[in-house]
């Protein structure tokens, strides 16, 4: 959940329920898991974004939007609610991605040494 201002106007969503519910949904809509079962998972080669896209969205039955910075590298996955925090098509998705027609979802490395 990234902004949360059309919940100000909810009286018992106060900030820190509003984190609560977005800890509660980050936990019931597991993208990497989603994404895991559709054969994407992250790998130093790039995926069509239409591939990546759809599975998300064929899962949810919403459309989202997803952001890249430099390269086609994944920015962010953006997932839509309403104000009872029901998903829904975010508002811009038809729009053109800034990630172009392929989109690197890089494993994470680790700089620690065990």
């Amino acid at each position: 959940m990234q902004h949360g201002t059309c919940s100000y106007d909810i009286p018992e969503l106060n900030e820190l329920n509003y984190f609560k519910y977005a800890l509660n949904l980050h936990e019931r809509i597991p993208v990497s898991f989603i994404l895991a079962k559709a054969q994407i998972i992250p790998r130093d080669e790039n995926y069509s974004t239409h591939d990546f896209v759809g599975a998300i969205q064929g899962a949810l039955g919403v459309k989202i939007e997803i952001n890249c910075k430099k390269a086609g590298l994944l920015g962010e996955v953006r997932i839509c609610f309403d104000k009872q925090f029901n998903l829904m098509d975010c508002p811009t998705a038809s729009k053109t991605s800034s990630c172009g027609s392929e989109i690197h979802y890089p494993p994470i490395k680790s700089s620690r040494k065990l």
